[in-house]
């Protein structure tokens, strides 16, 4: 019996992982968490995000300051198309 639920869990795992691959190439909105590392004047931040550094635009007149956690929108799924929407709440 131990070899059938060994490969439920192989095949369980496979499932998982395909999920996860479409979905991170879906085109649909996704908000990702960033933190304010500068402010850049003309409503546009320096924030970091997963590791990197991206200049993102706010869409909002909020005004952040640096070491703020930020809500930051990907239109689409669009890495090009970003924008913060907010403080994250903690």
């Amino acid at each position: 019996m131990e070899t059938g639920n060994n490969a439920v869990d192989i095949l369980a795992e496979q499932i998982i992982s395909a999920v996860s691959a479409c979905l991170e190439t879906a085109s649909f909105d996704k908000t990702k968490q960033g933190i304010i590392t500068a402010s850049l004047g003309s409503n546009k931040y320096s924030v970091r995000i997963e590791g990197t550094v991206y200049t993102v635009p706010s869409c909002t007149s909020t005004t952040y300051a640096t070491n703020d956690n930020v809500l930051v929108l990907y239109v689409q799924n669009d890495a090009k198309r970003k924008y913060i929407i907010g403080k994250a709440v903690s």
